[in-house]
């Protein structure tokens, strides 16, 4: 299990169990950005992991769950064109059917800069999203206005 440690500026740690009852903590694993909400999936013949640091999200990447590099540029940090999607991406989870990823991630399409201190309705409504993520040279992308097709399979 990977989860923000709030009393440690919201690094990420991880913990394990073998019976979902008693837990093991394995420690931090990462604590160059704070973050939360983060997602771990083994894609590519490697681990990502997707973290929420409030400009879009970060991505890691390992080869043993233990030493974890961070690629250089977050996805969903650019706004997007379509309806609702004009903000960064929040929290996300990710979806490999075959050897196709899906980001699902929300936005909270009326917290523009201009209101984003206003507590309103406009402010707090989210918006379920969804891009395809794809790997090119080594680091993970996410065109966000490209259209997404997806066929789930068995």
């Amino acid at each position: 299990m990977y989860y923000n440690n709030e009393k440690d500026r919201k690094s990420i740690y991880a913990a394990r169990s073998t019976n979902l009852y008693n837990w093991e903590n394995v420690g931090k694993v990462t604590d160059d950005k704070a973050g939360e909400g983060p997602k771990v999936f083994y894609w590519k013949k490697q681990y990502f992991m997707i973290v929420d640091n409030w400009n879009g999200q970060g991505v890691y990447s390992s080869k043993d769950l233990k030493n974890w590099t961070r690629q250089k540029e977050n996805i969903l940090q650019i706004p997007g064109k379509g309806q609702d999607d004009g903000t960064n991406g929040l929290h996300a989870d990710v979806l490999i059917n075959k050897d196709k990823a899906y980001i699902f991630y929300f936005t909270h399409p009326g917290r523009t800069d201009e209101n984003k201190q206003n507590n309103s309705y406009e402010t707090r409504r989210s918006s379920i999203q969804v891009a395809e993520v794809e790997y090119k040279d080594g680091v993970i992308v996410c065109d966000r206005d490209k259209p997404v097709y997806i066929n789930l399979k068995k």
